[in-house]
């Protein structure tokens, strides 16, 4: 029962943009080698009130690619670099710039491993889930912090931006830290004014206020006192979706989240 459930969350996530290709899909050369937009939330702190970041990263120079393994298995190791920016929402002050490098593994029939490192070392991490319109996963800081972080494709920015307020009923998978393995359900409340997110978020946990930012392509949640997500929005079958990547509520804990099924609000 367990790994249906988890195949469930799995597949729930995969329906939205930044998911797996297909199984029949070849690794791409350079792939993530251009222009990416960034979100991430810092998800740590219960007292930050705008713990949201985005920026972009432009890791367009490919710096080595070596392929390994026997022939019915070519593992592609592709290393990119490039510049990267990012500032808190509606605070440029705070702006962070530096090298980014992208470490991108490419596997027959799986999508893409991403490990990243930006801002000069600041900010390190691994994607969850990867495709053709971004990747997603969690990150640490070199000063104590960690959270979620999108990045996604101009291709996938130029799509029409979405509007978060909506029920998102969820399924997850914890895939790191002392809840591993576990299966979480419960359910975003959302509501949105401009570009602000608001709303309640319930688990078996309790009942935890939810602030966000969303540009209509990223969205940027922090469930106060519990944790923070990123999710993606995109259409399934004429349906909104939302899905992304999530750490909380344990220090370490962090895993992949996507909505069964959304209501809409407005």
């Amino acid at each position: 029962m367990r790994a249906f459930l988890r195949a469930a969350v799995i597949s729930v996530v995969l329906a939205v943009s930044v998911t797996a290709p297909s199984a029949a899909a070849a690794p791409t050369a350079a792939r993530y080698a251009e222009h990416l937009t960034i979100g991430f939330v810092f998800g740590d702190d219960a007292h930050d009130t705008n713990p949201f970041w985005r920026g972009e990263l432009s890791p367009t120079t490919v710096v080595s690619q070596s392929t390994s393994g026997p022939l019915w298995w070519k593992t592609t190791t592709t290393v990119l670099s490039g510049q990267a920016s990012a500032a808190r929402v509606n605070m440029p002050e705070t702006e962070r710039t530096g090298s980014v490098q992208l470490t991108v593994v490419q596997r027959p029939f799986m999508a893409p491993e991403v490990r990243y490192s930006a801002f000069d070392g600041w900010l390190t991490g691994t994607s969850w889930h990867a495709g053709a319109k971004g990747f997603s996963g969690t990150f640490t800081t070199t000063d104590g912090h960690s959270g979620p972080i999108a990045a996604v494709t101009d291709a996938k920015m130029a799509e029409p931006a979405q509007t978060t307020a909506a029920e998102y009923p969820f399924l997850a998978a914890v895939l790191t830290g002392p809840h591993k393995g576990a299966l979480p359900v419960g359910d975003f409340h959302i509501n949105q004014i401009g570009t602000y997110v608001g709303g309640n978020f319930l688990s078996t946990g309790g009942i935890y206020t939810v602030i966000g930012d969303t540009d209509g392509h990223i969205v940027l949640m922090h469930m106060v006192g519990y944790g923070a997500v990123v999710g993606v929005p995109d259409s399934v079958l004429g349906g909104q979706v939302l899905g992304g990547t999530f750490t909380g509520p344990s220090p370490g804990d962090g895993g992949t989240w996507g909505s069964i099924r959304t209501f809409r609000i407005f």
